[in-house]
């Protein structure tokens, strides 16, 4: 008898809750998820302002979000209720899962480096990130999710069929029968989070400093140095750092602002991802959904959550950024006006 033989698939009765629930979470995600992260990927495809070395990684990062939403989602919902159960189906599309979330966070995790270094490290950034080197980091991204996700995970089915009798709902414990290998993806999602709040904090007092020492170097303080001059003139120190003056010290200070707004905006990125993860990470804590009897509601809850960080992200991301923000406006409008002309 074939193992798959004792495996109930009996249907699974949709509450009244779910048959509500799921559509309207379906919709709102596909709509508002999809059109927020093709928006801000055609703005950076058609704007030449946004087509910098730094937005190769947003836009790969918008582009996993897409696929997140638009494709994640849909499939994420399909196993929670049951139509995807403990079948040859779920370990494909649980594997694919698994690689864009790892690839999701992982590129998160580099474009706060980025900032990192834009802002903390400025002479080396420009050195660091060419558009060689950042194109390579992001292939390597994507193999490694793409190794992380299935390629990888495919060894632990190796005499391991007697999987498809013990588990009933297509999860972690049936996409990889290998706890430790579950642990390590678990890490790939988790770990990066804490680091991303020290880098933050780290940009924090640079940015603190440095709008300090600007801060310092205002007309008031030049004006007092330069009447305590016998000479009654200006050292030419002070001359070359007063900022409301010298064109190469507005710059450069302008350009820094820009950064720290950035960061800023990408740091918000961050916290709505946390949030959104919490009552996953929660829910994994404490044992609910390693629980076979847990309900379909609970495990559509948890991960309504989980990927409403791909709807926020690309909102926050673009109407945080004023470049973003003017070509995701005609943008939107240009769509709006396509619709009311297709509408009659």
């Amino acid at each position: 008898m074939n193992v798959t033989d004792t495996i109930d698939y009996s249907p699974f009765e949709i509450s009244a809750a779910l048959t509500v629930m799921v559509p309207i979470a379906l919709a709102f995600f596909l709509v508002i998820g999809g059109v927020g992260n093709l928006v801000v990927i055609v703005a950076v495809i058609m704007s030449k302002n946004l087509r910098t070395v730094e937005n190769i990684f947003t836009i790969t990062f918008m582009g996993l979000s897409f696929l997140a939403v638009c494709y994640g989602f849909p499939v994420q919902l399909l196993i929670d209720i049951f139509v995807i159960r403990s079948q040859p189906g779920c370990v494909l599309l649980g594997s694919t899962l698994i690689t864009i979330s790892v690839q999701y966070t992982m590129i998160l995790l580099f474009v706060t480096i980025e900032r990192y270094v834009k802002i903390c490290l400025p002479f080396r950034a420009h050195a660091i990130f060419t558009p060689r080197n950042v194109t390579l980091a992001v292939i390597g991204i994507l193999i490694y999710g793409f190794l992380i996700g299935s390629g990888i995970g495919g060894i632990f089915w190796i005499d391991r069929g007697d999987v498809w009798m013990s588990e009933r709902r297509c999860n972690l414990l049936f996409i990889i029968p290998s706890s430790r290998f579950i642990q390590l993806v678990m890490a790939h999602w988790l770990l990066p989070l804490p680091a991303m709040l020290i880098i933050y904090i780290r940009i924090f007092f640079v940015v603190r400093r440095h709008i300090r020492v600007i801060a310092d170097l205002t007309p008031t303080t030049v004006a007092s140095i330069s009447s305590s001059d016998p000479s009654n003139r200006r050292p030419a120190y002070v001359a070359s750092h007063q900022a409301p003056n010298n064109p190469s010290m507005v710059n450069p200070h302008r350009r820094f602002l820009k950064e720290a707004r950035s960061a800023f905006v990408l740091f918000l990125v961050v916290i709505t991802y946390v949030i959104c993860w919490f009552p996953f990470i929660i829910f994994v804590s404490i044992g609910v959904l390693s629980d076979q009897t847990a309900s379909a509601e609970t495990f559509v809850i948890a991960h309504c959550f989980v990927y409403s960080s791909g709807i926020v992200t690309p909102y926050l991301y673009g109407f945080g950024n004023k470049e973003f923000r003017d070509k995701m406006i005609s943008l939107l409008s240009s769509i709006r006006e396509i619709l009311r002309g297709a509408i009659p």
